[in-house]
């Protein structure tokens, strides 16, 4: 499988209504930079290579 780079903008945000954020932390948020399961997945993939 090919491997290319990701240029992810310095703005790219991904708005929390998007997601279920625990309220705890709903006060405190504005956006979202990186999903957990974009950070899973890229865990899982390390962990097999």
């Amino acid at each position: 499988m090919a491997q290319g780079n990701a240029c992810i903008p310095d703005d790219f945000e991904l708005p929390v209504t998007a997601f279920d954020i625990p309220r705890c932390y709903a006060g405190d948020l504005s956006a979202v930079v990186i999903t957990e399961g974009l950070i899973r997945d890229r865990v899982r993939r390390l962990a097999k290579g």
